[in-house]
């Protein structure tokens, strides 16, 4: 939790140092910040209802968006509304002035009296892909909050974020799959090329810096001596390309292990600092077939007529799609029942269940990776086995059970 403060706090600071910095820019009276006595705060500027305070667009190259803004006067007395724009300074992108229209560019509004304004934003063809601040200011004052950067009083923040349809494609981004101590195991990337330029690819393997969890209850580190990756150089207009990813699961490994890929692609649709889009994580889990089965006793006393057994496992797809060996085989125990006399037999099942939770699928995939994949995700399997014994002899009986391609299991007793 300290480090997430820490990070809010900063973020806050760079704000508040970009807002007060633009308004410096547009000049103006600057409204003092000290509070008259016996006074919690300032009162000394015109006082204005703006409706809304904030405007968030997302928009393309070459869009126009328009949209209304009311400006309320809570004075006792008349006032002249001049609407400027003010830039946001110390952003990554620089907002043009001239892309922004308002109207009227004047007004007088009475007291208690409210004026709308027409604010439209046309972007050029050849804007660059990235985030756009300005305020549209309508009084030139100004409140000085640190010395020499004060901010406008009365405006309208306007934040506009700037996109293009991505031109790479990446299916999948999240490579989930239970794998076995001592395999190997071969996963495919597909790299599409929607655009009208050549792309180049670049993999690498361990791309630390967009690892998130560190520390306790995190997945162990996947090993880049493990992995192997194979790509083309290069996509081109309108191609595909495979990336093929083979991991050699060391006979020591155990738990889950998490590793990441960056493809080293660059999509002219995305601005530079957007890098997660090319990131392919690879979640594995690590289970070993054990040598021996699961033992426990259990008592049976006199009277009862019958114990019924019942063994299931299930399997979570973390939401994801998910890989699976071809040679996987099927889920399935071995059962061993020894009786009080150490007399050992196998009971044959009297009923086997398999449920599964099916999604839709289109809630985390993107419209190009759910008509690849199919409408429909397995989120989790669940296969159950149960087993009856009848007239069973009175005293200590034991259950030894064999998990076969399952890492995990429940069991329950009943004496009937």
């Amino acid at each position: 939790m300290g480090s997430s403060g820490a990070g809010i706090v900063a973020i806050s600071t760079v704000l508040v140092l970009v807002f007060l910095s633009a308004a410096q820019v547009a000049g103006g009276k600057v409204v003092s910040t000290e509070a008259p006595a016996g006074q919690p705060g300032y009162t000394d500027f015109t006082k204005l209802s703006i409706l809304p305070k904030q405007k968030i667009l997302e928009m393309k190259p070459g869009d126009v968006v328009e949209f209304q803004v009311k400006v309320r006067n809570r004075e006792e007395a008349s006032v002249v509304l001049e609407p400027r724009i003010v830039v946001m300074p110390f952003t990554e992108s620089i907002l043009e002035e001239e892309w922004i229209s308002v109207t009227p560019a004047r007004a007088e509004v009475e007291p208690g009296g409210t004026q709308s304004f027409k604010v439209v934003v046309s972007l050029p063809e050849d804007v660059e892909t990235g985030y756009y601040s300005a305020q549209l200011a309508f009084t030139n004052e100004t409140l000085g909050y640190l010395p020499g950067l004060p901010r406008a009083v009365n405006a309208l923040n306007l934040n506009i974020r700037v996109w293009r349809e991505p031109a790479v494609r990446i299916t999948p981004t999240f490579i989930y799959d239970r794998v076995e101590a001592g395999g190997s195991y071969t996963y495919e990337v597909e790299v599409e090329n929607t655009g009208e330029e050549e792309v180049t690819l670049k993999p690498r393997f361990g791309a630390e810096e967009y690892s998130r969890c560190r520390g306790f209850g995190c997945p162990g580190e996947l090993k880049e001596e493990w992995v192997s990756i194979t790509a083309p150089e290069r996509v081109a207009p309108g191609g595909k390309a495979t990336v093929v990813i083979r991991v050699d699961i060391p006979d020591a490994a155990r738990g889950r292990y998490e590793g990441r890929i960056d493809l080293g692609v660059e999509d002219p649709a995305r601005a530079s600092y957007d890098r997660w889009w090319k990131v392919v994580t690879l979640s594995l889990e690590v289970w070993q077939q054990p040598a021996s089965p699961y033992e426990k006793s259990f008592t049976v006393g006199e009277g009862v007529k019958a114990v019924r057994i019942e063994i299931g496992t299930v399997t979570r797809e973390l939401g994801m799609p998910r890989y699976r060996k071809a040679d996987a085989g099927e889920v399935g125990f071995l059962v061993t029942l020894v009786s009080p006399g150490g007399e050992e037999s196998k009971p044959e099942p009297v009923r086997r269940s398999i449920k599964e939770r099916v999604d839709l699928g289109t809630w985390y995939l993107p419209p190009w990776e759910t008509a690849s994949r199919g409408i429909y995700v397995v989120q989790s399997s669940e296969y159950r086995v149960e087993y009856t014994l009848r007239a069973p002899e009175p005293g200590v009986w034991k259950i030894r059970i064999m998990p076969v391609n399952t890492s995990n299991f429940e069991y329950s007793v009943v004496l009937e």
